[in-house]
This record gives C-alpha cells, sequence and structure tokens, in this order.
C-alpha cells in the first residue's frame, strides 16, 4: 500500500484524562499496517466552562487535586486554529473522528473549522453516537462517510480502498454518501477481543496518564476486559447494541485472560504505568473459573487496580481474591434508592434490604468503595431522590457520585423521554455531570441541579442541618453562601 496519512480526532470532554480505548485501538490497528497516523486531542483546551472533575470537587463528590503540580494544564492556544494547522502541514487523505453524544458538538466545531481547506480530504465519523445517530451526522456537508459498526478493522480497510482507488460504497459497517445517495452497507461480524493489537498510548501528550484516584494522582492505563453488558438497563445502550447487532454476533464478549495479562506487562514495560483501571460495564460479571484463573495470573504482577460492577456480583470469597492481589477501589451503581424506579423504570431488579446487605460484605475488606446514583429520571420525584440520599446514609462510601440522568441516543428511556413531551426528537444529550435536558412537570430542571450540588451535603451531614441544605440547592446569592459554609462544616467533620 503506498503511502496513507489518517488524522484520528479524539473530541473530549474537558479535562476528562482517562486515556480512551476506541481511539487507541484506531492507533494500534493502523499502525499495524503501515499507515501514517497522527492524533488531534481536545482533552486539554478550553471547551467549557468547568471540567467534569472540578464540578465533582465543588459539589463535593470527589476530593480536590491540583492537577498543574503533573504539568496537567490548559492550553493557551486557540483549538480550531491548531487544527487547521495540523491538517494543512501534514496533508492527510483521511480525517476520522471519535464522538460520543456530548462531545459531537466538538468535532461538529473543528469539521467545520477547516471547510475552505478540505478539498479531497475524506470524513469519516465513527463511535458510540455514530452508531445510533449517523442518518444525522451523514447529512452535515463535509462528512462523506460514518462507521455505525466497530471501527478497529473498518478504519484499515478505508484507508486500504482509497489508497488503491477501490470504491467504498460497499465497505461493510459503513454509511457511505456519494452526492445525493447514501448506501447504508451491511455489518461486519464482530471483533475478535484477543486478536487485536495492543493499546497504543504513544501519540497521547505524556501528561494524558494521570488520573486522579481517591484524591491521588496516578499514572493510569485502561485495559479492556469486555465489551458489552448481560445486563438490559433501560438508561444504557447496550440493549440497543445488542440487537444492533445480532446478525453479527453476540455483543456481550469477554477477553481472554492470558490475553488481558499479555496486554499489562506490555503497559508496564513501555508506560511505566502504576494504577490500571479495568474496563468493563460489569466486571465480576464473569464467571468463576475465570475470576480464579485471573487471579493466578494477576499474582506476579500486583499493581493496584479500579473496575465497576453491580452489587449483585458481590461475594466474600470474590472480594477476598481481589484483596489478595491489590485490588485498590470498587464502584457500584447504585443509581436510584427508589426501589419503584429502580425496578419499574430502570429495570434494576432488587431490593434496598438486599443493596445493604451485598454492602456490608465490601466494607469487610480493605477495598475503597464509590457508589454511583443518578437522579433526574423521567417520572422521578422529589421525593424519589431523597429515597436515594436515605439509602446512601445507610451505607458507609467513600465517595458518593450524584450524576444527572441524560436520555443518550439508543436507549429505551429516550424513547421513552420523546413519547412523553420530555424532550424532542432532535435532542442532543449531553454530559451526566451538569444540566437535565428533560422538562418535566413534577419537578424543575433547577431542582434537579440544586439536589445534585447538595447531594453530598444530604447524605453526610446530621438531619438537623436539612433546613440549611434547602436553602444551598438554590442558584442564587443566599443559595451559594448557604453552600460554602455547608462546604466548610463537611470539610471540616468528614473529607
Amino acid at each position: 500500500m503506498k503511502e496513507f496519512k489518517v488524522v484520528l480526532v479524539y473530541a473530549n470532554s474537558m479535562m476528562d484524562n482517562l486515556i480512551p480505548l476506541s481511539v487507541s485501538y484506531l492507533i494500534a490497528c493502523l499502525k499495524e499496517k503501515g499507515i501514517q497516523v497522527k492524533l488531534f486531542d481536545t482533552t486539554f483546551y478550553k471547551t467549557a466552562e468547568k471540567s467534569s472533575d472540578d464540578e465533582r470537587a465543588e459539589m463535593l463528590q470527589v476530593k480536590p487535586v491540583d492537577m498543574s503540580e503533573f504539568g496537567i494544564n490548559y492550553k493557551t492556544s486557540n483549538m480550531l486554529d491548531d487544527f487547521r494547522k495540523l491538517v494543512v502541514d501534514y496533508q492527510p487523505q483521511l480525517i476520522g473522528f471519535s464522538v460520543v453524544e456530548p462531545t459531537y458538538p466538538i468535532a461538529e466545531r473543528l469539521l467545520n473549522s477547516i471547510g475552505d481547506i478540505k478539498g479531497d480530504i475524506k470524513v469519516v465519523f465513527g463511535g458510540i453516537y455514530s452508531i445510533f445517530a449517523y442518518n444525522k451526522i451523514i447529512k452535515h456537508p463535509l462528512v462523506d462517510m460514518v462507521c455505525y459498526g466497530e471501527g478497529e478493522e473498518t478504519i484499515v480497510n478505508i484507508c486500504k480502498n482509497m489508497s488503491f482507488n477501490i470504491s467504498l460504497n460497499n465497505l461493510e459497517n459503513m454509511v457511505i454518501k456519494e452526492g445525493d445517495q447514501v448506501f447504508v452497507n451491511r455489518k461486519s461480524s464482530l471483533t475478535d477481543l484477543n486478536k487485536l493489537p495492543n493499546l497504543d498510548f504513544s501519540l497521547y501528550q505524556k501528561e494524558r496518564f494521570y488520573k486522579p484516584v481517591g484524591g491521588k494522582v496516578l499514572k493510569m492505563a485502561p485495559v479492556e476486559f469486555s465489551r458489552g453488558c448481560p445486563y438490559t438497563c433501560t438508561y444504557c445502550a447496550d440493549q440497543a447494541l445488542t440487537e444492533s447487532f445480532k446478525e453479527s454476533g453476540k455483543w456481550f464478549r469477554q477477553k481472554d485472560n492470558k490475553r488481558i495479562i499479555e496486554e499489562i506487562e506490555c503497559y508496564l514495560k513501555e508506560y511505566n504505568i502504576e494504577y490500571f483501571y479495568f474496563i468493563s460495564e460489569s466486571f465480576l460479571s464473569m464467571g468463576e473459573k475465570k475470576l480464579d484463573e485471573f487471579v493466578e495470573l494477576y499474582k506476579s504482577i500486583k499493581i493496584p487496580f479500579w473496575f465497576n460492577t453491580r452489587i449483585e456480583t458481590i461475594t466474600h470469597d470474590r472480594l477476598k481474591k481481589l484483596e489478595s492481589i491489590n485490588c485498590d477501589r470498587i464502584s457500584i451503581g447504585l443509581e436510584s434508592g427508589s426501589e419503584y424506579i429502580r425496578k419499574k423504570i430502570l429495570k434494576r431488579n432488587y431490593s434496598n434490604s438486599y443493596f445493604l446487605e451485598k454492602f456490608k460484605i465490601i466494607s469487610e475488606y480493605n477495598i475503597s468503595v464509590s457508589v454511583n446514583n443518578i437522579i433526574g429520571f423521567p417520572d422521578e420525584t422529589r421525593e424519589q431522590i431523597f429515597e436515594t440520599i436515605d439509602l446512601s446514609r445507610d451505607v458507609d462510601a467513600e465517595s458518593f457520585g450524584a450524576y444527572i440522568f441524560q436520555p443518550y441516543q439508543g436507549t429505551s428511556l429516550r424513547d421513552y423521554c420523546v413519547r412523553k413531551g420530555y424532550i424532542s426528537e432532535d435532542y442532543l444529550a449531553e454530559d451526566v455531570h451538569f444540566s437535565s435536558g428533560l422538562t418535566m412537570p413534577q419537578i424543575t430542571k433547577e431542582e434537579i441541579g440544586g439536589l445534585q450540588r447538595t447531594f453530598t451535603l444530604y447524605t453526610k451531614l446530621p438531619k438537623e442541618y436539612y433546613g440549611d441544605i434547602k436553602i444551598a440547592e438554590t442558584f442564587d446569592e443566599a443559595g451559594d453562601k448557604k453552600f460554602k459554609e455547608l462546604s466548610e462544616i463537611y470539610y471540616e467533620k468528614y473529607a
């Protein structure tokens, strides 16, 4: 194949410093085939008023950390100018944008900035938003194609076809635009995770490795254990992904343990990693035999790690094994303390007493735990949000996340929100750390935002403070003053 140049654009939320799997796989696959690639990463550009970590720290949900000590600062140059310069200087044949729904506007700004110099450069969009919104994205006048399947093999095939002047119209996983015609091609078989190359982190700034965890900043790398999820929560797109790819294979896949260990050893050697984040929708959904094998293989490594899992997967035996190999932290998704919301709206079928029973098991081990909650679900009331607060008060977690429900493309709850008139059909969901986009009769967007801001105060402070915390919910001078006062009390007594 003749010389071929690609620019990959990672349209990222500002200062979200965990290195992404998706783009790192694309880099690795392209370089493996001898294709030249450069990365434009928006992480350190000032694309919003504040970062999600800053927002969470202000709301007392995480410990504040000064990232500048690790050389992590905002870029002083203009993002659009820098991108134009890269395109002009590098002269790629292909630009690939990786987007999720909240970051699509960033990608669109970047793309629009090169409209006058694009010329013959082909533009492709990929990422989970592209899977569900390809009909919208392909309408953009500067977009030539959209990948609505898995991208690792697909982007290599695009480069091969373009290099040899072969038509792109029949490429699997692709939506292709030619003039007024749009071709929606079939999806290919799903990727064998064990055959993918190791993630390639070489094109990221070295500062991208540093991530705050529990008030400490650690050199961290992601490790993919699985794709998909065996559960069917209504606020998550995995159910729709399973359906979308049913003709291509089983969406939920797990990587072999030996392959995982090979990768981990490689990342330790090449990047001197001191902490791993194991990427899996529910890490402990693996069977006992697979877990035992992993524990045995990881004994020689013992680098601390963190993962997400479901409360249903917690047992004494599993935590004892994980503690022995230096498991540092577990994130548990409670999501809602209202049994009605959890069972009827979210399809998470367990009782509050069951959650408390399982959580008590975690407390017996030297493993930190964070509990993730979501507020502002469709039809949720203030009283039901307080059920989440009440249940959180009953567990001794290191931290509680209070995220705002966002109706993402591909989820059944988005369809429900559209039917109820809570959002328009063309609504673009935002980041879960920020404001609600739902217009509902029983609770206002402002009230949801106020409860998010004061969630930790309600969870940690004695109930005698509830009257003052209610004042702190409001985003006015009196509310801001009261929130500051209560934050000082919180830090003095509980932080």
